[in-house]
């Protein structure tokens, strides 16, 4: 299983990556592997996080499409969840940067970003968070 870790390589190990695992695989074997929704995401941002979500995404859509021409035959589904937590314990998911687009972010631009969070969202935050899986099987 590969859960939402593809896009920090590039392209060329990517997909070295992909061919290795769809080799190692036994008869029968499943490779699965997770990635957040590219459209219409729902996870609560703030403006720079925003913008640096949607510029991953647009990438991570394009790598999807790639991958799924390598394991031909897959399949592609949705999975829903449906997230409630508190501005308090998002606000400290982001200071730990939870999300790859939160990686590079110095921590004057995070403290914007939560004083962003603090005036734009409900104290108790309800969202969805949907990942695509991709299921191949030899």
């Amino acid at each position: 299983m590969i859960k939402q870790s593809l896009h920090f390589f590039n392209n060329n190990k990517r997909i070295k990556l992909i061919k290795i695992c769809k080799k190692k695989l036994e008869k029968s074997g499943v490779l699965i592997i997770f990635s957040l929704v590219t459209q219409n995401n729902e996870i609560p941002c703030f403006k720079l996080m925003k913008q640096k979500l949607d510029k991953g995404l647009e990438k991570d859509s394009i790598m999807i499409k790639s991958i799924s021409k390598l394991l031909n035959n897959c399949q592609i589904d949705k999975f829903k969840f449906k997230v409630s937590l508190t501005k308090s314990k998002y606000i400290q998911m982001l200071k730990q940067r939870y999300i790859s687009c939160l990686v590079n972010l110095n921590k004057d631009q995070i403290n914007k970003g939560i004083k962003e969070i603090r005036n734009t969202y409900k104290n108790k935050m309800i969202f969805n968070d949907v990942l695509i899986s991709i299921k191949f099987t030899k």
